[in-house]
């Protein structure tokens, strides 16, 4: 399903490490698959410390959805 979207998805676990992505989301990265799996999202985030991640993901489960704009490090 991923792979159906032409936006950027990614899919992580409850500690914020990338479990999964799709094509467009490499793409827009830079990125490679085997380099982005296992990445926290704070290591390609470039304005969010571990702690920031950590509580955007909290309130993401809590809330079903949020809304935010990143800045990359690529």
């Amino acid at each position: 399903m991923l792979e159906l979207s032409y936006e950027g998805i990614w899919v992580v676990n409850n500690v914020g490490e990338i479990i999964d992505c799709n094509e467009a989301y490499l793409k827009k990265m830079g990125y490679s698959k085997s380099e982005i799996i296992g990445k926290k999202v704070n290591d390609i985030d470039a304005l969010e410390s571990e702690e920031d991640a950590i509580n955007r993901m909290a309130e993401i489960r809590k809330n079903k959805i949020l809304t935010f704009n990143t800045s990359h490090k690529t």
